[in-house]
């Protein structure tokens, strides 16, 4: 897939963030599993995730107020 066909909002996240979220699906969304496979515990794990969410939903807050925008500017123009 190039960088131009992904979603807005996975623009928004690092290599850490793609590397969290793959090992996130693979072991089934198991925050518990996660703890044990980075070594933390699981209130740093958790605050991870609650980190990528944030990034997830930034981008997708950016992207809706990008298009509200274009369609008031096409609003007022026509």
């Amino acid at each position: 897939m190039k960088n131009n066909d992904r979603p807005k909002w996975m623009m928004n996240l690092e290599k850490e963030d793609f590397e969290f979220v793959k090992n996130f699906v693979i072991n089934s969304g198991s925050l518990k599993v996660l703890t044990k496979y980075y070594e933390v515990s699981y209130p740093t794990v958790r605050n991870r995730l609650n980190s990528v969410i944030e990034r997830i939903k930034s981008a997708k807050d950016n992207e809706e107020s990008s298009l509200v925008n274009y369609i008031r500017k096409l609003a007022i123009e026509e």
